[in-house]
């Protein structure tokens, strides 16, 4: 528990602040807030609503998980404010979840389970009519591939692959399209990336943070 300094001869003390999850059982399972800004010179904090299902028991449930433990690392690295919000409450458009969804500085979608991919393109679509910009789209690339609708009204976003290693366990960035250094030989098929080994092996939370980083304050 973090204390305040009385002496008034004396310049308060930096104190420890503690950063804790709140957890709301109707809008999200997830939520979690930096620290407070006790500086001016502090830059403001982002909202990041994070949509990724980890309910549905499929063979790439581990890598949705593993992602989302970088995303929330990716979120730490920028001191940004996260919510992770039920894929469910918003199909059914539950007004809390669509809330806080179109108020969040940047959305974070996870396009992984294909038969979710049209009702989130259509409420990615709605924050941009929103004037909400940042999206930013990822989906296990092990599992499938995602063509983004060319109607979809998206002017800013990102579209990021990624995998969680067999080798090491870890979640990385990968490559969309085939590495040049990879053989032919390596590859299952010109519809799929190729193997890991081949990819660059950059974190999903560092691809994350780069995207972050360029994100704006929006108007709510």
């Amino acid at each position: 528990m973090s204390t305040e300094n009385l002496n008034t001869d004396h310049p308060p003390q930096p104190t420890a602040t503690k950063t804790t999850t709140a957890a709301n059982n109707v809008v999200v399972v997830e939520s979690k807030k930096s620290p407070t800004k006790e500086s001016s010179n502090s830059k403001p904090k982002i909202d990041v609503a994070i949509v990724i299902d980890l309910q549905i028991k499929d063979g790439n449930l581990s890598h949705r998980m593993a992602a989302f433990e970088e995303i929330k690392k990716a979120c730490h690295m920028v001191n940004a404010n996260y919510q992770l919000i039920a894929f469910h409450k918003l199909d059914f458009d539950e007004i809390n979840a669509i809330d806080a969804f179109h108020a969040a500085d940047v959305a974070i979608v996870d396009l992984s389970i294909q038969n979710q991919q049209h009702s989130l393109f259509y409420r990615i679509g709605n924050r941009e009519n929103f004037g909400m910009k940042y999206n930013i789209l990822i989906f296990n690339d092990d599992s499938l591939k995602v063509t983004i609708p060319p109607n979809l009204p998206i002017s800013t976003f990102n579209l990021i692959s990624y995998r969680l290693s067999p080798m090491d366990k870890k979640c990385y960035y990968t490559e969309s399209v085939p590495n040049k250094n990879c053989s032919n030989s390596n590859r299952t098929s010109t519809n799929r990336p190729p193997p890991l080994s081949c990819e660059t092996k950059i974190l999903l939370s560092t691809k994350l943070r780069n995207a972050l980083q360029h994100v704006e304050i929006q108007t709510k």
